[in-house]
């Protein structure tokens, strides 16, 4: 069935919605959908800027939009014809820089990969305009992050692999695992965070130095 429709999942204290969302942390794990919340209960949010061919992704978004990359595997990657500012992202396939463009801020935290493996090459920065705010990565398929991480501390949830893969010198907010694992493919990766403080039994370091890091934390 649809989640709002024929599926109903309703809940007591009725959760905020902001910008046509409730609170990234929720997301529907089915089809990879941020959601919001009405009188049929949960239902999936509607995506103010929704890109479905390869090319790049249109400048001057709104920072309230929410954003969805809705695109077959064999379809090339979208690439950035700005610096993003917006609320939330949602993608099926790769992002890559844009000549002098290399960022996405995401203000809600919220970003999902649904369908594919992918990679996001751009730097990230979530942060609601004020202030950092934490990063509610959802992975349902495997995510590569090419790129520098800004966050006030990184959640990750869903079954696929989320990989680190370049150096978070200046990151230093931690790392929690709600489910799936954590790849730092980079002994700089995971940033300034001392391995005890980050919570997970499913995290690896890919490249060992076996004075610093076990295999498996």
């Amino acid at each position: 069935g649809t989640l709002g429709g024929v599926d109903k999942i309703m809940v007591t204290a009725a959760p905020t919605v902001t910008n046509g969302m409730v609170d990234a942390s929720i997301t529907n794990a089915t089809d990879g959908h941020f959601v919001t919340y009405g009188g049929s209960g949960f239902a999936n949010a509607t995506y103010e800027n929704t890109f479905t061919t390869a090319g790049t992704l249109t400048p001057n978004m709104a920072p309230t939009a929410k954003v969805s990359v809705q695109m077959a595997a064999t379809t090339g990657a979208q690439t950035l014809g700005s610096n993003l500012d917006i609320y939330a992202l949602r993608t099926d396939r790769d992002i890559t820089n844009g000549g002098p463009f290399n960022q996405i801020q995401v203000r809600s935290g919220g970003l999902i990969s649904a369908t594919n493996a992918l990679t996001i090459q751009p730097n990230l920065i979530f942060n609601d305009g004020t202030s950092n705010v934490e990063a509610k990565i959802t992975a349902l398929s495997n995510m590569n992050l090419n790129g520098v991480i800004t966050a006030a501390g990184v959640t990750k949830s869903g079954n696929g692999v989320l990989a680190v893969n370049v150096p978070q010198t200046a990151y230093a907010s931690g790392w929690t695992v709600n489910s799936g694992d954590l790849t730092f493919n980079d002994l700089e990766a995971a940033g300034q965070c001392d391995y005890r403080e980050c919570h997970s039994d499913h995290w690896w370091y890919q490249r060992l130095d076996a004075d610093r890091f076990p295999r498996q934390f």
